[in-house]
Formats: structure tokens, C-alpha cells, sequence
């Protein structure tokens, strides 16, 4: 019985799932991200510890998003109209969207970077 209470306790987010790659297209755009970095993981080799921090850097910004998402249905519910303090909630929750994705695509230069260079340019 507890099994099939934990089984439906998934349906939520499998429903909040669903509507980020329906309805939001930067989580779509981050999707093509995650999938084209494991293409490109498997296809250069990365080590163990490459792979750590790369599901790692590609879980947080996926996070990130779905955390927006929620933050800005929620703020419209609250406040349909224009209000500035609203505007500063989306804001700082898009800003940390923003950061995790840059900070991610920083790492993900520097576990890529050296095998590129050795693909593309041999070894030196």
C-alpha cells in the first residue's frame, strides 16, 4: 500500500513537469542544453568527476527554471496587474535563472575546452 501512496505521490510533479516543457520555451531551450551537453559528454569521453559536476550544473539550472516558473504563476496570481515589488520578486527570481546558467556554462568550458582542443585542434 505505502508503495502505491509513494507512486502517486509523483503524479504532481510529473504534472508540473509537463507543463514546463509545454508551456515554458526557456526550459525547452535548456532541455536541447542538457541533452546536447550529454551528446557531447559521451562523445568526447569525460571522466566521472566531469560528469559529477556537469549533471550537476545542468540539475541546477533545469531547478532553477521550474523554481521561476513557480515563482512568477504565483506572483501573477497574487498581483495580475503591473506592480513594481512584483516586477522585483520576477526579476531576482529570473536573475537566478541567469546566474546558475552562466556560472554552468563556465564549468562546462572548462571540463569541454581541453577535449575540443585536442579534437579539433590535436594534441599540442
Amino acid at each position: 500500500m505505502k508503495f502505491f501512496k509513494m507512486i502517486k505521490s509523483f503524479v504532481p510533479a510529473l504534472a508540473g513537469l509537463t507543463f514546463l516543457m509545454k508551456n515554458e520555451n526557456n526550459f525547452k531551450f535548456q532541455l536541447v542544453a542538457f541533452f546536447s551537453v550529454l551528446t557531447l559528454g559521451l562523445s568526447v569521453g569525460i571522466n566521472r568527476y566531469e560528469w559529477l559536476f556537469t549533471l550537476v550544473c545542468c540539475a541546477l539550472v533545469l531547478v532553477a527554471e521550474g523554481i521561476n516558473t513557480a515563482i512568477e504563476k504565483l506572483a501573477d496570481q497574487i498581483e495580475p496587474s503591473k506592480n513594481p515589488k512584483i516586477k522585483v520578486i520576477k526579476d531576482v527570481s529570473a536573475a537566478a535563472v541567469f546566474l546558475s546558467a552562466i556560472f554552468s556554462l563556465i564549468i562546462g568550458l572548462l571540463i569541454f575546452y581541453p577535449y575540443l582542443k585536442k579534437l579539433f585542434f590535436g594534441s599540442w
